[in-house]
């Protein structure tokens, strides 16, 4: 079976001279592989125009237009971007972190050709608009050292400019390089070439429709000049793309429920080491309160939750989640089914709790479960547990109904109540708890880290106990995974 070729997407148009010539000659030289690596596309519905943008609000929409055009074809099995326009390349540096195809840099494929083809050049000169002049582009490859970059003088810029700027405009089936424009761009290259250039890029994708009068004048004078176009369809076609450097993104499962899920995230946020907003995590939430009581089904008759999991976690998927994170302990129950049936892993949040005590507290033997009953009923915790060959101590069964009073009741934590009466009852829960011998008390539910905060040194009946949050076990473990990718 012939294997499916991944795609180069040229944004533009096919009827935009620049990007045209580009896709024209990189489907060219993809074709001529063997075996063949790439397929060429355009984008017919870009909005992106060839025109230089003249004002703010056009250089924003410039911008926006790359965007959707990549947006748009990603679904083609993109592999890389090509932009239309030297101009465009400014945006570069801001597609590059927002898009998940890598974005193919003519500048870099410039460079490279440069320096292996032409070491021995000092004086580089480039014919471009003013605009282009303008945006010091080529300043940031190769000005500086031993090259220097020199630009057509005031009237030959004029002249160069102009006819540029009625290529930009003119569509492929309709555009012919008039013998005026043909003069001017040969009289820039002149004024280069009176300046000592040794070199000339021609630095306007439109303007390589013009490379046949570039090219007989070049070698009249004995002058190189490189085609940028071909330069940037080589330089994309030969290369093997990586995946972009896309930051890594944690998925969050959430409403399950609400309130505990605004207080894994707060967890996330302060525990990531960060001295600005830009060393923070990526996290997509999928906020879905609509998920059937986890603890309704496993204690009474309710609806199985088990297909809106699986759902909501295929969306955290579908939205280029690297990880999942569940902070619901009772959710947890189902991941065995649902694990298997997904190509990125969901972070075990009950796992990582038992893990982290056995680490921290090697010498205790005997764990406290606070949860529900369906958490418990399920045994998710005890299995856990057990594996690590400890001991699980449970609440009476009385002081287990008044946790499930906590939670579920009508002035409960899932009903927006957080006072005292509540507090206590959670207090005396873990008293009852280290009471029968428990060494430390996990809060196996998320909403009593709503009523009692994580505590390592946790004093009760005389004795201080840690006192666990496993949603921010989860939290940090999750920023482990983060630290690791990078």
């Amino acid at each position: 079976m012939t294997p499916r070729l991944r795609s180069l997407l040229v944004v533009g148009r096919p009827e935009h001279l620049g990007a045209a010539d580009i896709a024209a000659k990189m489907e060219a030289i993809c074709a001529a592989q063997a075996p063949r690596k790439y397929r060429v596309v355009l984008d017919p519905d870009s909005a992106f125009e060839d025109a230089p943008a003249t004002c703010e609000a056009e250089i924003e929409r410039g911008k926006i237009a790359l965007f959707d055009s990549i947006w748009r074809m990603d679904d083609t099995d993109l592999a890389g971007v090509l932009l239309p326009t030297i101009e465009s390349h400014r945006f570069a540096s801001e597609l590059a972190p927002v898009s998940e195809t890598p974005i193919v840099s003519m500048l870099d494929a410039l460079a490279k050709h440069v320096s292996s083809r032409y070491p021995r050049v000092r004086r580089i000169g480039v014919l471009a608009s003013a605009s282009v002049n303008s945006l010091g582009l080529f300043e940031s490859r190769f000005d500086g050292g031993a090259l220097e970059l020199i630009y057509p003088r005031a009237t030959a810029l004029r002249e160069l400019t102009a006819t540029i700027e009625t290529l930009s405009a003119s569509s492929l089936g309709e555009y012919a390089v008039s013998a005026a424009d043909l003069q001017a761009v040969e009289r820039a290259y002149d004024d280069l070439a009176d300046q000592g250039a040794e070199l000339v890029l021609v630095g306007s994708t439109v303007l390589c429709v013009a490379m046949d009068s570039l090219h007989s004048k070049a070698a009249a004078a004995g002058l190189a000049v490189v085609d940028s176009n071909q330069v940037y369809a080589e330089f994309a076609a030969e290369a093997n793309h990586a995946s972009g450097t896309r930051p890594f993104k944690i998925g969050v499962l959430g409403g399950v429920g609400p309130a505990a899920t605004v207080s894994f995230l707060d967890n996330l946020v302060r525990a990531t080491p960060a001295a600005r907003d830009q060393d923070h995590l990526k996290f997509v939430v999928e906020q879905n309160p609509q998920i059937p009581d986890r603890t309704e089904y496993l204690i009474r008759d309710g609806l199985d939750p088990t297909l809106a999991l699986y759902a909501t976690c295929k969306k955290l998927q579908d939205a280029d989640a690297d990880i999942i994170a569940i902070p619901c302990n009772t959710a947890h129950a189902f991941v065995k089914y649902i694990q298997p049936m997904l190509d990125i892993p969901i972070v075990h949040m009950l796992r990582e709790t038992v893990e982290f005590i056995t680490r921290e507290y090697a010498g205790i033997r005997n764990i406290g479960l606070l949860a529900t009953t369906g958490t418990v009923a399920s045994r998710v915790y005890h299995d856990e547990i057990e594996r690590a060959m400890r001991q699980v101590t449970t609440p009476e069964p009385v002081v287990q109904q008044q946790i499930m009073e906590v939670i579920y009741g009508p002035g409960g934590v899932k009903a927006g109540f957080l006072d005292d009466h509540c507090r206590a009852a959670v207090e005396d829960a873990i008293g009852q708890l280290v009471r029968s011998g428990a060494e430390v008390v996990i809060l196996g539910c998320t909403e009593l880290p709503l009523l009692i905060q994580q505590n390592l040194d946790y004093e009760v009946q005389g004795k201080r106990v840690p006192v666990i949050d496993p949603a921010q076990v989860l939290a940090r473990r999750c920023i482990e995974f983060s630290q690791s990718a990078r």
